[in-house]
This record gives C-alpha cells, sequence and structure tokens, in this order.
C-alpha cells in the first residue's frame, strides 16, 4: 500500500466498523478517512483508483449492515467544511457530512420548516439525500432540495439541480459512487413554536411505534408501494412492518439480533450481534412474507461485504 496513506486525512488503519454504525455491528475497514475538504477527499479518490481500492462513503452509519469481515476498502467519513452551513432567508446551504438533527434544530431556531420529519432519523444530509430519507411516501428529503453539490469518482465536481435528480421511494438517480458534498434545501417561514410542536408530535409519535432507544439500523425493508389491486383499480398499501408481523415473526431471534416487537420492520441488536446473525433473520423473514404473501419484500438498508 502506498506510503501516501499516511497523510493526515486517514486517521486510522483496520478502524473497527461497529464503532461507526448505528447497529453497532461490522469488522474493520482496511483505511479509515476523514476528509476535511475538497481537495483532501479528491486526493483520497486519486489514491482509490492509484491502488485499485474500493471505497465507501459512511454517514452517521445508520440504515447500513456490515460484515463481520468488515471492507477491504477506503471508508471515507466527510468532516472539517463538509460539516458547515448557513442561512440565506429561506435557503438553507449546508455540506454533506452534517447531522439531520443539528440542522432540524438551527431551522427551528431560524422560524424555517420543513425539515420536521427528520426527528428521529439519525443520519446526515449526504446520506438522507442520497436514499431520500423520509417518512413512508409522504414528507421526504428531495422535496426539499433546490440543488446538490457532488464529486463523482474521477474527482469533477459539479452542481445538479432539483430537476436533473430523480427522487424515488428511499433512492435517488445521482451516480453510484458520487459523493454529496453540499446541497441546499428551500424551507419555508413559520414561527419556531408551531416547528417545535410539530415535530414533538413526529417524536412522539415514533417513540411510542419504533424501538429507538435500541441499537438497530432503522427500517430493514422497503415498504411495498402496491398489493394486489381490487375491483375499481386502486391498489391497497400495507407496510413491510405489518406484513412481517402478520407472518408471525415478532420477536424472533438468531443469536443477540431479533425482530423488534415494538415494530416489525426493525433488527435489533441485544447486545453482541453478529452481521451474520441478521443476515439471517433478514433471509427468513423474506422467505417467510414470501410464502405467506406472495410479495418479495425488498432491503432499505444498504449492506457492506
Amino acid at each position: 500500500m502506498s506510503t501516501e496513506y499516511q497523510k493526515k486525512f486517514f486517521t486510522t488503519f483496520n478502524e473497527p466498523l461497529s464503532r461507526h454504525t448505528t447497529f453497532k455491528i461490522g469488522g474493520p475497514a482496511r483505511v479509515f478517512a476523514v476528509p476535511s475538504d475538497k481537495e483532501e477527499l479528491k486526493k483520497i479518490l486519486s489514491l482509490s483508483r492509484k491502488d485499485s481500492i474500493p471505497y465507501y462513503i459512511l454517514g452517521n452509519g445508520s440504515n447500513l449492515l456490515v460484515s463481520d469481515r468488515g471492507v477491504d476498502g477506503i471508508v471515507i467519513k466527510l468532516d472539517g467544511l463538509f460539516k458547515h452551513f448557513d442561512f440565506r432567508k429561506n435557503l438553507l446551504i449546508a455540506g454533506g457530512g452534517i447531522e439531520l438533527a443539528s440542522l432540524r434544530r438551527e431551522a427551528c431556531k431560524k422560524g424555517l420548516s420543513g425539515l420536521e420529519f427528520t426527528v428521529g432519523i439519525p443520519g446526515t444530509l449526504g446520506g438522507a439525500i442520497t436514499m431520500n430519507a423520509g417518512a413512508d411516501f409522504s414528507d421526504n428529503i428531495g422535496k426539499l432540495v433546490k440543488r446538490v453539490e457532488i464529486m463523482d469518482k474521477c474527482g469533477r465536481v459539479k452542481w445538479l439541480s432539483h430537476k436533473e435528480i430523480d427522487f424515488g421511494y428511499r433512492c435517488t438517480s445521482i451516480e453510484k459512487g458520487s459523493i454529496i458534498l453540499k446541497a441546499e434545501l428551500k424551507l419555508k417561514s413559520a414561527s419556531p413554536v408551531s416547528i417545535k410542536k410539530r415535530t414533538d408530535s413526529i417524536w412522539r409519535k415514533r417513540k411510542r411505534s419504533q424501538p429507538m432507544r435500541e441499537k438497530s439500523a432503522g427500517s430493514i425493508f422497503k415498504n411495498p408501494a402496491k398489493i394486489g389491486t381490487d375491483s375499481e383499480g386502486v391498489c391497497p398499501f400495507f407496510a413491510a412492518g405489518f406484513l412481517i408481523e402478520k407472518a408471525g415473526l415478532k420477536g424472533k431471534s438468531c443469536g443477540k439480533a431479533y425482530i423488534s416487537p415494538v415494530h416489525a420492520n426493525f433488527i435489533v441488536n441485544r447486545g453482541n450481534a453478529s452481521a451474520k446473525d441478521v443476515m439471517k433473520l433478514i433471509e427468513e423473514t423474506k422467505k417467510e412474507v414470501f410464502k405467506q404473501f406472495g410479495i418479495k419484500l425488498k432491503l432499505e438498508i444498504r449492506i457492506w461485504k
């Protein structure tokens, strides 16, 4: 491996990724890099190409399951300038590495509404945009995006307008391997009191219906959009958690991983669960739901092998 990997923005080798995921699961990263600006990030991508080592972008470690073997590549976690933000009237300009919670709190202080639905989502802005994070099919981060600054795998930087990005259900058309450096979000003026009231209401609902204080990666599966049709051509909607619960899988365990009795679309790490435990539960859940309902559940979480 090149001696250039000793540069300051590479903090460590063989860094346990269990320290950096909300699941608290995952083996080591061959290289763990923390760039603080665009030039450092370009250098990392250049070394990645030079040594033919793949790279992975780590946000806040939510919505992610890392294998017990870890990843034989460079894991990049944005820091420094990538966590800066600013407000220009109703426009929020923020780096891809900043946590959603910080932006939501600051927007509330400024009397700017739009981010309330993100309460309880433990991700970064870049990660949220990449997967178009949201609340079911209603609120999502894509609705707020004016434009996004990205760096592609060759280190080229460009801006993409909202019209140039397709925001789907838990996905976007942003090219795989691209890194979100910065984004501009359009918010709406509202009183801090009303914003806090709505935020608190959403938070109370999530605390009642989701295992918020346990170690998990959030929703494991996407909600199926269409399940059959009635005589009028209407497509009834059932959530993945509903299907898993009806399949009798709530509370099912494997090792130290178990399907939450609070919300069946959450798998929880009881203490020292392995990625293997979680994967076994995922496969058994997919198999049983398909057997009982003929529906193929699709993963919402990402898996690093």
